[in-house]
């Protein structure tokens, strides 16, 4: 017996690796910056040109700092939730994680024998699959196994009618974490 449900949840995105890299450079780089600015008004004097050689770079750091994909932080996506009789599939649909790849469909399937805990928050409205997982999207036609922590935010609306499928159709037993 198959259930399906397609709901709005969020995921998490961290940005790339070499976004970190990149912003350490630019903070070395502010930081030579204002040390220059504040010895060039340290021997000449005060000026509003030397003010604005300290200001102009600080406020171009900060905000490329300040975007949102270069920080980590949770998104709003639709995922197709597909509760088979020997697995549990969840696919993010028309995912943008800002790398430049554009958009996809990532998968994640995860065989119920394979689901080592398996809790539900009421308080977030959210599921904690922790398991060995098979992970492929539209981008790319390999398919990798690792051991995965999801997080699997669901609607308000829909969180005892997605319970009561999991639990008919997975014999897991779900660990209610904030009862």
């Amino acid at each position: 017996m198959e259930n399906q449900f397609t709901i709005r949840s969020k995921i998490f995105l961290r940005p790339k690796r070499r976004i970190y890299i990149f912003k350490i450079i630019l903070n070395i780089c502010l930081i030579i910056i204002l040390i220059a600015g504040v010895l060039n008004i340290l021997f000449d004097g005060f000026s509003f040109y030397a003010l604005g050689g300290i200001c102009i770079p600080a406020i171009i750091v900060q905000n490329y700092k300040n975007r949102p994909q270069n920080k980590e932080h949770y998104e709003f996506c639709m995922i197709n939730l597909l509760l088979h009789d020997s697995y549990l599939q969840i696919t993010h649909l028309d995912l943008d994680k800002h790398d430049g790849k554009g958009l996809r469909n990532e998968t994640i399937t995860i065989d119920y024998d394979k689901i080592t805990s398996l809790d539900y928050s009421s308080r977030l409205v959210c599921f904690r699959i922790c398991g060995l997982a098979s992970l492929s999207n539209t981008l790319s036609s390999k398919t990798e196994m690792q051991n995965l922590e999801y997080y699997l935010y669901i609607e308000l609306e829909l969180e005892r009618s997605i319970i009561n499928a999991i639990e008919r159709n997975t014999k897991l037993i779900i660990n209610y974490m904030d009862q």
